[in-house]
């Protein structure tokens, strides 16, 4: 699970899966294996969202 989102004027916290699949449903269908290489999958995620926060 990775945070989606956060909202600090409601105190909220959003929570995702889905940046970890490789396709949709891929979550519903191999849990097993997102969760076994989720630290690879998160770290993929981390970098494409700080290219993408550069304006890349």
């Amino acid at each position: 699970v990775m945070i989606a989102g956060l909202d600090e004027g409601k105190s909220r916290v959003s929570l995702s899966t889905k940046i970890l699949e490789n396709y949709p449903g891929e979550m519903l269908e191999n849990m097993s294996e997102v969760m076994n290489s989720a630290e690879a999958r998160a770290e993929r995620a981390r970098k494409k969202l700080l290219h993408h926060s550069n304006g890349n």
